[in-house]
């Protein structure tokens, strides 16, 4: 089982997707220990995805006002909580995340999102150059992570291992 599972979240609308470009990066060079997966709106399927992995960066393109491109470095559990009922018919990150904390499998980590312009999830529109540009310091951003949360865990069992 890899350590850390990195989940590319997106659909092949414009700027949406952006997880699933930034999923791909990773794939072809990912961080050691690491699986990769990319999925196109995975809905209750998101909950499978995190099961099983120690730690999860979910990457995805987000809308919250800033300027295009803005990357969002969050941990699992500063995202805001689903304000709505669930259901299986409409199932976002959050949602997910708090149907896996009522079930015992919500693993730590991270979401990062990049910012999506304005008018820019269309059907067969590319990246628009902001978010394409804001890919590179994504990826750099995931193995600075990886990193660190790797060490963090040797760190650990070095200290079980003394104790």
């Amino acid at each position: 089982m890899s350590r850390v599972r990195i989940i590319g979240v997106g659909t092949r609308f414009g700027d949406d997707r952006a997880g699933l470009e930034m999923a791909a990066r990773l794939a072809a060079a990912p961080p050691r220990g690491c699986e990769v997966v990319a999925t196109e709106r995975p809905g209750a399927e998101l909950i499978e995805l995190l099961a099983g992995a120690e730690a999860v960066i979910v990457l995805d393109a987000v809308r919250s006002g800033t300027a295009a491109g803005t990357v969002h470095d969050l941990a699992l559990e500063d995202l805001p909580q689903p304000f709505r009922s669930m259901s299986s018919h409409g199932i976002g990150i959050t949602d997910a995340l708090a149907l896996a904390e009522a079930l015992g499998c919500r693993p730590r980590g991270r979401l990062i999102g990049v910012e999506a312009a304005l008018g820019s999830v269309v059907m067969d529109r590319p990246l628009s150059a902001a978010v394409a540009a804001a890919l590179t310091t994504v990826v750099q951003r995931v193995h600075a992570w990886v990193d660190r949360y790797v060490g963090a865990e040797r760190a650990r069992d070095a200290e079980g291992a003394d104790g």
